[in-house]
């Protein structure tokens, strides 16, 4: 039996607190979100603002991203790998302020490219401009998906509005850097750095790596984002991180990356374990500069001396411009 409400709590609606002065809503698996300041609000008013919240009208922004999430098909959210990521953009859009409310409540015929573009400067002074464009995007796939299928009338007003500057990353990991790391980081994360290094792999490409990938060839290196699938070809520093990471795989044997306990690692707890030890490792003097993981992609291919376009598994050649950041070497002139 779930366990029962504070008795401050209980005139309040279902997932409503109050905390640091606010009433805020706070449902399970999802993002907080302010009702108001608690010395002003009246409960009367808090009970309304959490009935906007709960209660999608048909013509809210809200409304349209849950059909999204509810559809199926070509290009659709369930299709998606990495829900996850999606989630948190969309929500990043959804909960930017407007007004005394969020976007989320904003009628979606009232949406322009005018609003995308308040959006995306509040964002990227807020946030990051990384995370301003991702959740443009993210809007824009689930509107786009909609639109096609008449669910709404009204065409995206993401298109035509331009992306954010993002700062070039230029920083090749060094072999230094890479092995201070990898010393301090648990068994399962040193044989996903291997694999994102030796491969060229993207970390959602990592985690999804599996017993059956390991054939006679190599590798099957299995990518996402459009990107091409591919074997990449034994040698025996792949053959040995391979063998070294199935040692742990104690409860769920077709994995090959785990946790310590041999269960599957989510994305989200990944990230967060990898972050936590970039912030330790700088603090303690052992790292001169953070980094992030998929920046071992870009090491990966930097100092491949093959094809780069094949080894990073693009059809666009012009890939390798992001993802090569080895400094070409001249001879001195005579």
């Amino acid at each position: 039996m779930a366990r029962p409400r504070k008795r401050a709590y209980q005139k309040l609606p279902q997932y409503v607190y109050v905390n640091r002065g606010r009433y805020i809503y706070r449902p399970p698996k999802s993002h907080e979100t302010v009702l108001g300041k608690a010395d002003k609000m009246t409960l009367p008013a808090v009970w309304a603002r959490y009935r906007e919240l709960t209660e999608t009208r048909e013509d809210t922004l809200q409304w349209l991203v849950d059909q999204y999430k509810q559809g199926k098909g070509e290009r659709s959210y369930a299709a998606l790998k990495r829900r996850g990521d999606t989630d948190t953009r969309l929500e990043t859009f959804l909960s930017a302020p407007v007004g005394d409310g969020e976007l989320r409540t904003r009628r979606y015929a009232d949406i322009t490219p005018g609003v995308i573009r308040q959006f995306l400067d509040w964002c990227g002074v807020e946030k990051s401009p990384f995370a301003a464009n991702s959740a443009r995007a993210a809007i824009s796939s689930a509107w786009s998906w909609c639109y096609e299928r008449d669910i709404v009338r009204v065409p995206n007003p993401c298109l035509g509005v331009k992306r954010l500057p993002e700062p070039k990353r230029t920083h090749l990991v060094s072999a230094a850097e890479y092995l201070a790391v990898y010393k301090a980081a648990p068994k399962y994360m040193q044989v996903a750095m291997e694999l994102a290094y030796l491969c060229r792999m993207r970390v959602s490409e990592v985690l999804d790596t599996r017993y059956k990938d390991m054939t006679d060839e190599g590798l099957d290196t299995r990518r996402l984002k459009g990107s091409k699938d591919a074997i990449t070809e034994w040698t025996p520093r792949l053959k040995d991180i391979c063998e070294y990471g199935l040692e742990s795989c104690l409860r769920v044997p077709e994995m090959t990356i785990v946790n310590r306990n041999g269960r599957p690692i989510r994305f989200e707890a990944f990230t967060t374990a990898w972050q936590r030890l970039q912030v330790k490792l700088y603090n303690d003097g052992k790292l001169a500069r953070r980094f992030r993981f998929h920046d071992l992609k870009a090491r990966g291919v930097s100092n491949f001396k093959g094809d780069k376009v094949a080894a990073g598994g693009w059809s666009d050649p012009r890939m390798v411009e992001v993802y090569n950041r080895a400094k070409i070497k001249v001879e001195a002139t005579e």
